[in-house]
């Protein structure tokens, strides 16, 4: 479930280094366990949920990190980009 929203941010925002997204998905599933262990008695917090998304953050982080990787080279050494 996290991994579209970094690879997104970090290619929108290409200043933040990789890691600060992979940061911010962990803390953005802190926020929502946090919400469902205090304020919705009908769904549970669960540890692997954080880890979990931690992780799909850390796939989307470096997902965009591939494709900005490859789309500097094919730009950088003359390839045409056909978008």
């Amino acid at each position: 479930m996290f991994a579209p929203l970094p690879l997104l941010a970090a290619l929108t925002f290409p200043r933040h280094p990789w890691a600060n997204w992979v940061v911010y998905g962990f803390v953005g599933s802190v926020a929502v366990e946090v919400v469902q262990a205090l304020w919705l008695p009908l769904r549970s917090a669960q540890y692997v949920d954080i880890v979990a998304n931690t992780a799909g953050s850390l796939i989307g982080a470096v997902g965009a990190v591939m494709i900005q990787r490859a789309w500097t080279a094919r730009t950088h050494w003359g390839g045409k980009v056909h978008v």
